[in-house]
């Protein structure tokens, strides 16, 4: 019986320790970054540094255990595994087209998930485009509700997700309004060119 006890507390005390140790990265120098190689603990985006506009993207070959967001940070998921769970807090935005989400979704303290996308559901029931919002209007905790449907990358979503407050919100997006980079920079450079032609008539 004591060998037992002694046991028990010898794998409690590995435990503990092991997640005292989890690897804890943080960005927030106000740069755009990307991942693409496995962080095991907590990947953190402008925590407690609300006004520093940080974005994190996950790329194709990256893996992070847990995805936190805050204040002006943007995380997005391009790729890659999350597989723990992601979340949007204070302020922050998080985008998903792509990837592997094992984990729990949550929004909380006018946060913000933008998930693009098709064949979405919640809790089996087909939705369409639009705002899924905080449902039990109590101020109370909300019971999980499940999301399914199909990334604009073509992998599968099938997550629990929990909306806080009143103030946060998943917003499940068309594939087709995904920016593309070279649609941005013909756009750009399209009205390069017609200030340039505005310019040059005066």
């Amino acid at each position: 019986m004591k060998m037992k006890i002694f046991l028990v507390l010898v794998m409690v005390l590995v435990l503990v320790s092991s997640s005292l140790l989890a690897e804890v990265v943080e960005f927030k120098d106000g740069g755009t970054h990307y991942v693409d190689s496995t962080v095991t603990g907590y990947v953190l985006v402008d925590y407690q540094t609300p006004d520093m506009h940080t974005t994190v993207n996950l790329i194709d070959g990256g893996s992070i255990n847990w995805f936190e967001c805050y204040g002006a940070g943007k995380i997005g998921v391009l790729g890659g595994t999350v597989e723990g769970t992601l979340c949007a807090f204070d302020n922050s935005q998080v985008t998903v087209s792509g990837g592997v989400l094992n984990g729990y979704l949550i929004v909380a303290e006018n946060g913000e998930m933008i998930i693009f996308g098709n064949d979405f559901s919640v809790d089996g029931e087909p939705v369409g485009f639009g705002k899924l919002t905080y449902v039990r209007g109590d101020g109370g905790d909300e019971l999980a509700r499940r999301l399914s449907g199909v990334l604009a990358s073509g992998d599968r979503i099938n997550n629990r997700f929990f909306i806080e407050d009143n103030s946060s919100s998943i917003i499940l997006a068309p594939v087709s309004s995904v920016p593309e980079p070279s649609g941005i920079l013909i756009l750009s450079m399209g009205l390069a060119g017609l200030f340039r032609l505005i310019k040059t008539k005066k």
